[in-house]
């Protein structure tokens, strides 16, 4: 059953000052963020990487600065936009799974005007943990930074949804880390570089989880990334 345009932005109104509220209580640790300043104060654009399960997370703390977020055209994603413009975040609605043109400009017109774009690059089917192409063609596209972000707290409702995201609990520890930036030529080895981002968010998941004494819950990066991690010398 269709939900009333009227009804939908009540309730989205409601779930963001929840989501507002329970962030403001959350203990947070937040380990990276001169990795960001560094690039807002050499005025270079970027774009956040994060998983799925863990917006309910990233986006409470970072709602105050201008940023776009890709949302996916079902109905899911009806509930999803009213709740990010409750949040006073823009949505542009598209599917970067499938690589989508229309979906990539309305990103590339994002990033030009000023706006933080923030993608969770496994949206917005999965499979968790995954990385589907389109954060990598907007890097390509116009030599965007992509900040890979992971966020975990300790105490929360976990969901029974693919995504297995978690609603913290007041007060609970909570830990944000910013990864190392990643830029991807042009002309750059896409699947390659959807495997290092894969890595990098897994590796900073798992950072995050210890950091918040439990174990980590997140999805591994595939085994053979180990591969290229260790040939790359890569570090979260």
């Amino acid at each position: 059953m269709r939900v009333p345009a009227w009804l939908r932005s009540i309730v989205s109104v409601a779930a963001a000052l929840l989501l507002r509220s329970l962030n403001a209580t959350l203990r947070w640790r937040s380990l990276g963020r001169d990795r960001v300043d560094a690039l807002i104060n050499s005025r270079q654009r970027f774009a956040y990487a994060t998983w799925h399960g863990s917006s309910i997370l990233l986006l409470p703390c970072h709602c105050d600065e201008p940023l776009s977020v890709l949302v996916s055209r079902s109905r899911d994603g009806d509930w999803a936009a009213s709740l990010l413009q409750a949040l006073g975040v823009e949505s542009l609605r598209g599917s970067s799974s499938q690589g989508s043109a229309a979906a990539l400009r309305s990103l590339c017109r994002a990033s030009r005007e000023g706006s933080r774009v923030t993608l969770t690059v496994d949206g917005p089917r999965g499979p968790a943990g995954s990385v589907a192409p389109g954060i990598v063609a907007l890097s390509q596209l116009e030599d965007l930074w992509i900040i890979p972000v992971g966020a975990a707290c300790r105490r929360g409702l976990a969901l029974r949804s693919w995504d297995r995201c978690t609603i913290p609990l007041p007060w609970s520890p909570a830990v944000m880390i910013y990864g190392r930036p990643l830029r991807v030529p042009r002309g750059g080895d896409s699947r390659h570089h959807c495997e290092l981002l894969a890595l990098r968010l897994a590796t900073l998941h798992s950072r995050a989880s210890r950091l918040c004494g439990i174990p980590a819950t997140r999805p591994s990066a595939p085994g053979q990334l180990q591969s290229i991690r260790d040939s790359a010398g890569l570090a979260p």
